[in-house]
């Protein structure tokens, strides 16, 4: 009897565990639990995406093009699993405000149709098939509808996705976008005609500038022709690209926008050079009294410095198996300045989780002699391995004249860091409003050429010095999260600038690489021992410790006995 009683009673027990877990686990089911451990809340919402959402006062209807087999690609799986999870948090978040519908267009006729409409098209994969190679298609676009308005994600990636969607979503909230002015002697656009596509003129050298901005803002061109009427009405930042020979009604129009406490992008060049041909035409701005009555001061000399960008600057033979062959040569060409790490303010938002900075016949700002009602900062520098080399040298990127560049900078004096783009602001007008002027020693760092590239970081530069010019730096933190850069200590650069640094001595140039290389390599070495031996270490350490705990405790035990 009182075996089976006790059989009953572990029974029961057993009985009201098993619903006690149902019922906590239904319980569990209404609540949205998240739980994001990496440092920079990567796989979590913001605080600015949540503001967004709260502000919602209308429904929001997001549809989701994604097509559910993929197989053959099971490496998606955790990008789009994360992707569904943030939408599903943004959701949770918006209660009855915000619907989420994921459609196929694989399987579905209508929403492939609709995809289609929104343009939203799929991107072609490489897929294998027993015996033969296939083309599979991967939809993963995203449509937003807001009360009368409409955007579209073609395709997103999770990475990506918080910064493409909050935009967005905050210009559905605005009704339209902010304005930015895009002050320059550049030819408008033609005007548009049914049916035939615009043409670009050959002179509008910032059009992939207007591009990468025109996701986010509405720029609007500022001719700077005697006769054009000036029209700042509405606009939030002002870009001023490549001056040249600006009208006094023009500077007086920049100096009345900063002391109404707005914002200026300068993109300051005195020559202008010609891509292809690499041909040089001094210019005068028509800005230079202004600015040094401001205490800025940009040098007519140009930054040549080691740390740049490699360039094709020939080619040579090589023998091979297969015979002779010609190889293309790769040198550092330094009038591309490669600003990265160190270059890069780290205090400031805008720079702060930049990867890296090009510019290309770049001019050193000055900014020591600044107005006592103005405040300056360093947002880029040079490296401080780079000196001055007049404006007129030669630029061609061939191998000769790159040594000849080299030696011409190593004779001209010590090195030292540049300043290549700077932020004034303070009260310009003496009217108590605060305005911000970015001034940045070079021009071609935002030319279609160097912007071609949807990867070029330089696009991200430009983008962070419009959000944060116009007052919207929450979008920099969203661009940016995950990205800060985490450089390696570079030993052998420390190793040179401890022991005095390069010279213009070739043989103790050499030397002093070959000692830099060693100490690099034996300060490696002695990490990789660290790793391997530190953790047996501590573990000696501590059974030894345990041994000793243990042993006077059983002296103890012992005594008491």
């Amino acid at each position: 009897m009182a075996v089976n009683k006790i059989k009953r009673s572990l029974g029961l027990k057993m009985l009201l565990s098993t619903v006690l877990i149902v019922v906590l686990v239904m319980l569990l089911g209404t609540f949205y639990l998240r739980f994001d451990l990496t440092a920079s809340k990567q796989y979590s919402l913001s605080l600015s995406t949540k503001d967004l959402i709260a502000r919602l006062d209308d429904r929001l209807q997001v549809k989701l093009y994604f097509n559910k087999d993929i197989q053959g690609h099971e490496y998606l799986l955790p990008e789009r699993l994360l992707l569904q999870d943030l939408l599903g948090e943004i959701e949770h978040l918006g209660g009855d405000l915000v619907s989420v519908e994921t459609v196929d267009p694989t399987a579905d006729l209508v929403a492939s149709r609709d995809a289609e409409h929104v343009g939203i098209t799929a991107v072609p994969l490489n897929g294998q098939d027993v015996g033969s190679l296939s083309i599979d298609l991967l939809y993963q676009g995203l449509e937003m509808r807001y009360q009368d308005s409409s955007e579209v994600i073609p395709f997103v990636r999770a990475d990506e996705f918080e910064f493409a969607f909050s935009v967005r979503l905050a210009a559905l909230i605005a009704g339209e976008k902010p304005v930015v002015g895009l002050m320059s002697n550049e030819p408008l656009l033609p005007p548009q005609m049914p049916g035939i596509p615009r043409q670009v003129p050959d002179g509008r050298v910032f059009e992939q500038l207007r591009n990468a901005l025109g996701e986010r803002y509405t720029v609007r061109d500022v001719s700077t022709t005697q006769e054009a009427e000036i029209d700042l009405e509405g606009v939030s930042t002002l870009i001023v690209a490549r001056p040249y020979q600006f009208p006094e009604k023009f500077l007086v129009a920049i100096k009345d926008f900063l002391s109404d406490g707005k914002s200026v992008l300068l993109l300051y060049d005195s020559e202008f050079i010609e891509s292809n041909t690499l041909q040089q035409t001094a210019v005068s701005t028509g800005l230079e009294s202004w600015l040094a009555e401001l205490g800025v001061n940009i040098s007519t000399r140009l930054v040549y410095d080691s740390n740049s960008i490699k360039v094709q600057s020939g080619s040579q033979e090589i023998e091979t198996p297969s015979g002779m062959q010609r190889v293309p040569l790769q040198a550092p060409y330094g009038f591309g300045v490669f600003s990265e790490n160190d270059s890069l303010n780290r205090e400031h938002q805008i720079t702060a989780a930049l990867g890296s900075v090009a510019f290309f016949w770049a001019h050193a700002i000055d900014t020591s002699g600044i107005a006592d009602n103005l405040s300056a900062i360093d947002l880029v520098t040079s490296s401080d391995q780079a000196w001055l080399l007049p404006a007129d040298s030669e630029l061609a990127m061939s191998t000769e004249n790159i040594r000849d560049l080299q030696i011409k900078a190593y004779a001209s004096g010590q090195p030292q860091s540049y300043a290549l783009a700077s932020l004034i602001s303070g009260d310009f007008g003496n009217q108590g409003k605060a305005g911000r002027l970015v001034v940045t020693g070079d021009s071609d760092l935002f030319h279609n050429l160097t912007l071609q590239s949807s990867e070029n970081p330089n696009r991200e530069f430009a983008a962070n010095l419009i959000d944060w010019l116009s007052n919207d730096s929450d979008l920099i933190t969203l661009r940016s999260r995950g990205l800060r850069q985490r450089p390696l200590h570079d030993f052998a650069a420390t190793y040179v600038s401890t022991h005095g640094g390069f010279t213009d001595d070739e043989a103790d140039n050499a030397h002093l690489s070959k000692a830099a290389w060693l100490h690099t390599h034996f300060v490696q070495r002695m990490i990789s021992l660290i790793n391997v031996f530190a953790p047996m270490v501590f573990m000696l350490i501590a059974g030894a410790l345990h041994f000793v705990f243990r042993r006077r405790k059983a002296k103890q035990v012992k005594s008491n006995v």
